[in-house]
């Protein structure tokens, strides 16, 4: 298969053109606002360079890899969709409840398959606990509460400042609480009824958004999820409590292989692209972006929010 990529604004563009290339498949283009940067990107993996975002959607492609600001993603996404080309939008998908609703119904109506995803969710602890999950072997849903942590310090830079601005990436809370807060949702959803959220500065005075802060997620079967971020950490991970009537279960980091989950992501996109299926269910990937946005709203407004609200 033969995919383009989309903006380098993030460093998962690097990993992804690394592993399409190892599965054999072509990075056929590469484009970013910056030429320059797109032609360094070009020369490293042998990719061809667009210079104009408009000859970007001409090219024979089976899919693109959206990599542009996360408040730009929706923009850039468009002319793709109606072009019927698969989607990989990188998280966050959407900022607002205009761009989700403008993206879910261009997505229908042109029956063009997109998908959006942590890669956290992908990594093959989370996958045997779903799999596991859905087997019933925990029994009913109890709890399911997430600890997120890593040193947002390089988000602090200039060059990466825009991952820290809530208008552009949602703010450190969704940037990368979402590792954290979609693998909960896989777990105890869907069906959320209602978010709370907060958020602080600890370390960081100088930070845009927080560098420390929690999500509750309660959803319409009396489950709770709760996830822990924090963002000042020297350490680095992804640990998940889970408790069921059945079975609880502290979810740790055990596989060296593959160990962020890429892999596999790039692997379930393709698939969908295979099948001409949604490789997550639209009707989830709207309920999770939503409760993301409600997130936000929680923090600014102080109060629980609803997600009929939205």
């Amino acid at each position: 298969m033969k995919f383009g990529i989309l903006g380098l604004s993030l460093s998962h563009p690097y990993t992804f053109a690394k592993l399409l290339q190892k599965l054999k498949h072509e990075v056929a283009f590469v484009w970013d606002y910056d030429y320059e940067k797109a032609r360094n990107f070009g020369e490293r993996f042998n990719i061809k360079v667009i210079k104009e975002f408009e000859d970007t959607y001409k090219e024979h492609i089976d899919g693109v890899f959206i990599e542009v600001e996360s408040h730009k993603h929706v923009e850039a996404s468009i002319p793709f969709v109606k072009r019927k080309i698969p989607l990989f939008i990188d998280k966050v998908m959407a900022l607002n409840i205009e761009d989700l609703e403008r993206i879910i119904a261009l997505s229908k109506q042109n029956n063009s398959i997109i998908m959006t995803s942590s890669a956290i969710s992908y990594k093959r602890e989370y996958r045997e606990v779903n799999e596991l999950v859905s087997k019933g072997e925990f029994g009913q849903m109890i709890n399911a509460t997430s600890f997120v942590c890593h040193d947002m310090s390089n988000y602090l830079k200039e060059e990466n400042s825009w991952q820290d601005q809530i208008e552009k990436s949602g703010g450190e809370l969704l940037n990368f609480g979402i590792h954290g807060i979609e693998p909960v949702y896989n777990i105890l959803g869907p069906g959320i009824e209602y978010v709370e959220a907060n958020s602080e500065k600890v370390k960081y005075e100088q930070a845009l958004s927080e560098d420390n802060g929690i999500v509750k997620l309660k959803f319409n079967n009396g489950s709770i999820g709760m996830i822990i971020l924090t963002a000042i950490a020297e350490h680095y991970g992804f640990n998940t409590m889970i408790i069921g009537t059945k079975k609880k279960y502290f979810l740790e980091e055990k596989y060296e292989e593959d160990p962020l989950g890429y892999e596999a992501m790039i692997r379930a996109f393709i698939k969908g692209i295979e099948n001409n299926t949604y490789p997550i269910p639209l009707n989830k990937i709207e309920e999770l972006i939503k409760a993301m946005i409600a997130i936000r709203m929680s923090i600014k407004e102080n109060r629980r929010v609803y997600l009929y609200e939205l």
